[in-house]
Parts: C-alpha cells; structure tokens; sequence
C-alpha cells in the first residue's frame, strides 16, 4: 500500500510540476524579447520593415513593370505572411482590387516590390469591406488584415488597457510580423512607444465586424507594464 502511494504521487509529481515551468519560460523568453525590441526603435530599426514601408511597397509584374499599389496584406494568427491585397491597373483599364496567396509572390528587397501574376482570369476580387476583416482560412485558423491592425486596442485577458498599436513592424524577408509598437502605454513617458513581442502563445486577435482588438494573457501584460514604468 505504501509503495502504491509513493509510485501516486511521483506520478502527479511528473504531471504537474512542469506546467508552471514551462509557463514560466515562456514569460521569460517573451521578456527577453520586450528588452531587445526596445533597445532601438522598432519602427526605425533597420532589421524592420515597418507599417508604412510595407505598404509603400511597388507591384510589379514579371518584367517589372509597375502596376499598381498595396492595398492591403493579410497575415495568419501566428503572424505569418499569407497574401497581398493589390490594387492594379493593367493596360489603363479600370482599377480592379485582387488577392494574391504568398506562394504567388516574390518579393524584391533591392527595389522595395511585390512581384505578381497577371493572369486576371484566375483572380478573385476582394470587396473593400472584406479587406479589414477576420475570415476563417482553408486550415481552419483567421487570416488577419494589416490595415484593421493599426490603432488596435490592446488590453489584458483581464480587460486592462495596454495601449494603441502605432506601428507593426516585420523582418526584412517579410515572412512574419516581429512586433506591436504601442503607444500611449500606462506607466510610459507620455510620447514613449514600447514594441512588444508578437508572440502567438501570449497574444491573440480578436475580431468584431472588422476591428481587431489584441489581448494579451495577463502575465506578458504586467511584464510590459513593469517594463514601461522602467523606461520612464
């Protein structure tokens, strides 16, 4: 009977013991993160591309010539490059708004543009009220609207505000979005932006006819407020 308790409680031992660990790693890579963000301005940190440049970015055919303009760039939940809302005109015809997969596309760093196919026939058109907003995707998860991100509200699972979205910033390669730039952020120097990490396992969008709001769970949130009242 003993040795039945014993193997009992080593067995809750091994199941329970690591959840708060690994809870724990993932605050502290998340914090890690906060700090490295913020040493230089996201928004004008080199390694970035930030909200402006992304959509400053050219379309371009495949003998690179100019087309048309970003209207928009869509992102899963992990924050991972999916697609480019564009809006071309091909041989001064009217305008038209059309969706490209990333699969699709290339990207030309050297001269800051998106290449597309111009097959038009095998194009759909996106409606402008379908641009901002969340649609489930093919595997299931949300597919996210760049454009709706700035000026989100970001808050805490508890319902604390965190501050605004300024800015969202990506890696050079345009795979995945890096970071939220926020401000006006409680316990901030009233002008201070603060980047924080976007980090699937402690953000999730939520979305409401098209506005995105962030939430974060509540330990990262306290870790950007007691990172904020530090900057000041």
């Amino acid at each position: 009977m003993i040795k039945t308790h014993i193997i009992a409680a080593l067995i809750a031992l091994l199941l329970f013991v690591p959840l708060p660990a690994i809870a724990q790693g993932n605050i502290s890579r998340f914090e890690n993160k906060l700090y490295l963000l913020n040493e230089t301005p996201a928004s004008r940190n080199p390694q970035f591309l930030n909200w402006q440049q992304m959509f400053s970015m050219k379309v371009i055919s495949g003998n690179r010539q100019l087309v048309g303009k970003v209207e928009d760039i869509t992102v899963d939940e992990s924050g991972a490059f999916t697609g480019l809302v564009s809006e071309i005109n091909k041989l001064n015809r009217n305008e038209q708004v059309m969706k490209h997969q990333a699969y699709e596309i290339k990207f030309h760093e050297p001269i800051n543009a998106f290449e597309i196919p111009l097959v038009l026939a095998d194009k759909q058109d996106v409606s402008p009220e379908a641009l901002a907003a969340i649609a489930p995707a093919a595997g299931g998860g949300k597919i996210l609207s760049l454009k709706a991100m700035k000026g989100a509200e970001v808050k805490s699972r508890a319902g604390r505000r965190l501050g605004v979205v300024k800015d969202v910033v990506f890696d050079e390669q345009v795979q995945a979005i890096q970071a939220l730039v926020l401000e006006n952020v409680p316990g901030a120097n009233r002008y201070a932006e603060i980047a924080i990490p976007y980090d699937a396992e402690q953000i999730t969008a939520v979305s409401d006819y098209g506005r995105i709001e962030f939430h974060i769970k509540n330990a990262a949130a306290a870790t950007v407020t007691d990172f904020a009242k530090g900057r000041r």
